[in-house]
């Protein structure tokens, strides 16, 4: 490596050689910037790039936001497989599996954060969302915002281009890799992932089927299981003491819709919004009816999943708010979509009628969904996301599944495509 600075220009021009090591050079140029706080302009040799020595490094990790302070039923996992992962033992692909709405993206968060928080001797973390029609230029997209290596030109480059640039920076670095919500069998190569085994590096994947394990040859298979009672009822009744005192009965019969639940952490956390502000006996032993019959109705655990959540659906008072959440379906899977933005498009659909107090009355809205869990807020909490089942719900409800024979608008999503269908 070799520096050359000529100290009489007002800025120092820093001429650096050296491998295309993106976490090296931003060591350098941060070196650069702490001893002498002026600014530099470095030139990289194996292409031009200008940089700011004073900009911040690339951070390790970015912090994945819970949704609940206390996750109920995946210490002992999680504690297992972030021991294993950090001493390097054993296994450098990991497929999680595990049904719909079990806890996966919530179990891999865990561990993405533990790197925040636990010493390692890894260089970056990665989070990618990959979905259920896997877009390899996306997936290159965001793995390289994430190292700040996109640029606008990349638009222009094929795929194979984009992952000789990716492959270059991961290959001298200990990475590990997170990719959320797999469906089939990826071709990590394409993208520009460096075999793993060359340094140590992790790839940690979680999907619903372990047969993707098998197809993507996993050293480690890893199973989320629904939950124990114990944690069930811990999860189920998490902040609803008043409601469970205001008569004797209640939770008896909350046991009983809790074990409806199947121990799944989603329909558990959806089913206890809908009952928390419940105090008469009647409407729990209401929702039992309800929900014990549609749990009865299906052999596999996959096929009691919508029908539970719709209960949460059917609870909302308002026929706008229903329309409002179906619309959300709409936006492609996984979609970070701006509140702002949200509301403006059920304005323009007619269900927020009225010039005055509109967004007042679409944050009302929101309000509600995301007090129900049927959206989530993400990021700086000016997005809402739909988890992928809840999403799935929504469908199953618009193509008239889910028993609204008479519903006036059919959704019809299309990959990246938004159209609201009137049905004939």
């Amino acid at each position: 490596m070799y520096l050359n600075v000529e100290e009489s220009l007002p800025s120092i021009l820093v001429r650096v050689f050296f491998t295309s090591d993106l976490f090296g050079r931003k060591k350098v140029f941060n070196q650069i910037s702490k001893r002498r706080g002026w600014e530099a302009q470095v030139t990289i040799s194996r292409g031009v790039f200008d940089e700011v020595a004073q900009r911040d490094s690339i951070p390790k990790v970015v912090e994945r936001i819970l949704h609940h302070q206390k996750i109920f039923g995946q210490e002992e996992i999680v504690e297992s497989t972030w021991g294993v992962i950090k001493e390097g033992r054993v296994g450098l692909l990991w497929g999680v599996y595990g049904t719909g709405g079990v806890g996966k993206t919530t179990f891999l968060s865990q561990i993405n954060n533990k790197f925040l928080t636990e010493s390692n001797d890894f260089d970056v973390v990665i989070w990618v969302l990959v979905s259920r029609n896997p877009n390899v230029k996306r997936i290159q997209e965001e793995i390289g915002k994430r190292l700040e290596l996109y640029e606008e030109c990349w638009e222009k480059k094929t795929e194979n281009e984009i992952a000789s640039v990716i492959k270059r920076s991961l290959e001298r670095n200990k990475y590990v890799l997170l990719l959320d919500d797999m469906w089939e069998k990826l071709d990590l190569a394409s993208i520009g992932i460096p075999d793993p085994k060359r340094n140590g590096s992790k790839i940690v994947f979680t999907t619903r089927s372990n047969e993707v394990c098998g197809s993507m040859g996993v050293d480690v298979e890893i199973e989320v299981k629904r939950l124990m009672l114990r944690d069930a009822w811990d999860l189920f009744t998490m902040n609803m003491e008043e409601t469970l005192r205001s008569h004797r009965d209640i939770p008896d019969v909350a046991l009983k819709i809790m074990r409806s639940c199947k121990g799944l952490p989603l329909v558990l956390s959806v089913i206890r919004e809908a009952m928390s502000r419940k105090n008469s006996i009647k409407e729990w032993r209401a929702a039992l009816g309800v929900l014990s019959s549609s749990a009865a109705e299906f052999a596999r655990i996959e096929d009691v999943i919508l029908p539970m959540l719709k209960f949460s659906y059917d609870e909302l008072k308002s026929e706008t708010t229903k329309s409002c959440f179906l619309f959300c379906a709409l936006f492609p899977e996984d979609y970070e979509i701006g509140k702002d933005e949200l509301i403006e498009h059920w304005v323009s659909q007619g269900f927020i009628i009225g010039s005055k107090g509109i967004n007042d009355r679409g944050n009302a809205i929101l309000g509600t969904l995301i007090r129900a869990q049927l959206l989530e807020e993400s990021g700086s909490r000016e997005h809402v996301q739909m988890h992928d089942v809840v999403r799935d719900m929504a469908l199953w409800i618009s193509s008239g599944c889910g028993g609204d024979q008479k519903q006036e608008n059919v959704l019809v999503v299309k990959a990246n495509a938004q159209q609201n269908v009137a049905s004939t």
